[in-house]
């Protein structure tokens, strides 16, 4: 029997990294909610991003949601102050990528702009060194006059061409193509990261551009 001191409490605990997170309040939901907030807090000070408050929210939310509760062991109710035990809550052990948590929770590709990109395909969404991530093997979100109606609007970047060998001129500003400019391929689309004029210029997938230099 609980004596006048003692009260219950639901707990949830997480894990990330071998570590061991763990939030207790009597509602259920604020429990489940800050448990989430510090599981993310944690995934973008490893992969060196600022936290995004409101993560939770938008048009992404759902999936965020679901990946972050991976994390996440099973809820139970607790006497207030209680040692944690991480074995009641049936964690699991999660493994995770850097690139992933920056393309989960850091800044997006609409933000985007072509002197972020340098010759190795690398999108530098920040000023320190390692404030970057590879666009291969990355979605891009394409304008839907490059794009059919049948073509999914975020297409994955599958492969990069040399510019100078594909292209004669810069498109945007009829200029001479940088050394090191690129060209992102994705199954239906290009996007050149003009340098010489900032501008991301795309072609659709029948446009007469002979790509060179693929890798």
């Amino acid at each position: 029997m609980l004596n006048n001191e003692e009260k219950i409490v639901w707990r949830m605990v997480a894990m990330v990294d071998g570590d061991i997170i763990s939030k207790d309040h009597k509602k259920a939901e604020k429990a489940i909610k800050q448990t989430r907030n510090a599981v993310v807090k944690r995934l973008c000070i490893n992969a060196k991003i600022d936290y995004p408050y409101a993560w939770w929210q938008g048009s992404e939310a759902a999936d965020k949601i679901e990946f972050v509760d991976k994390f996440l062991g099973t809820l139970i109710s607790v006497i207030s102050g209680s040692k944690v035990r991480a074995h009641d809550h049936e964690l699991e052990f999660i493994r995770y990528r850097v690139p992933q948590i920056v393309a989960i929770f850091g800044p997006k590709p609409t933000d985007m702009t072509a002197d972020d990109i340098d010759s190795q395909g690398n999108w530098h969404f920040g000023e320190g060194d390692h404030e970057k991530i590879s666009l291969l093997g990355s979605t891009l979100p394409v304008p839907s006059d490059i794009r059919s109606k049948d073509q999914p609007t975020k297409q994955e970047v599958i492969a990069m061409a040399d510019a100078q060998l594909s292209l004669d001129n810069c498109p945007g500003c009829n200029g001479d193509i940088p050394f090191g400019s690129i060209i992102l391929i994705t199954e239906f689309a290009h996007l050149f990261p003009a340098n010489c004029c900032d501008n991301m210029i795309w072609f659709n997938q029948d446009a007469e551009t002979d790509l060179e230099g693929l890798e």
